[in-house]
């Protein structure tokens, strides 16, 4: 859902909370991950951590044509941040493991990685707050007004990009 109230606790799993992957071939376009408390309690303010990634997005395998492109985390409008803290790993991961030829236009907009729900408590994940490994046009935060992430207290880098890619962009977030 996309105002206060109708999210999901996604916590305690034992790998990742949210898997979004092509590993057969099948095309995934135009997701949308808004509004949810992962790796934390329902009050956004304890770890419940996750043993995996926060949010986990990519392609992996031998798989053509293969892809995940336009995928959101997070949005502008009220109650469609989400607070990724606590997980084990990383809080988002954006992974395209085989050069995809459709992995962009992903983007990590206005959430809460590695802080609770205030924004304010130390809540990290064990590894970076955001990885991008490859990918193109891929987004973290924005230009618009409150499109940055706020970023804080996870165990590696706020932002990690560490693979090949294209106009990839890293804006206005609080790091």
């Amino acid at each position: 859902g996309n105002t206060i109230g109708p999210g999901n606790v996604i916590s305690g799993n034992t790998s990742d909370g949210v898997y979004v992957y092509d590993y057969t071939g099948q095309y995934i376009d135009n997701t949308r991950i808004i509004g949810n408390l992962i790796g934390t309690d329902s009050s956004g303010t304890v770890a419940v951590p996750n043993g995996g990634e926060g949010v986990d997005i990519g392609v992996s395998g031998n798989v053509d044509p293969s892809g995940v492109s336009n995928t959101t985390v997070g949005g502008l409008a009220a109650g469609e941040q989400n607070v990724i803290s606590g997980n084990v790993s990383h809080g988002v991961l954006l992974y395209d493991g085989n050069g995809a030829s459709t992995f962009d236009g992903n983007a990590v907009i206005r959430n809460l990685i590695g802080v609770d729900k205030f924004g304010s408590a130390p809540l990290g994940n064990g590894g970076h707050g955001v990885l991008l490994g490859a990918g193109h046009d891929l987004l973290v935060g924005g230009t618009q007004d409150n499109a940055g992430n706020t970023i804080a207290h996870n165990a590696l880098d706020g932002v990690s990009i560490t693979s090949s890619g294209l106009r990839n962009k890293v804006l206005q977030n609080s790091i």
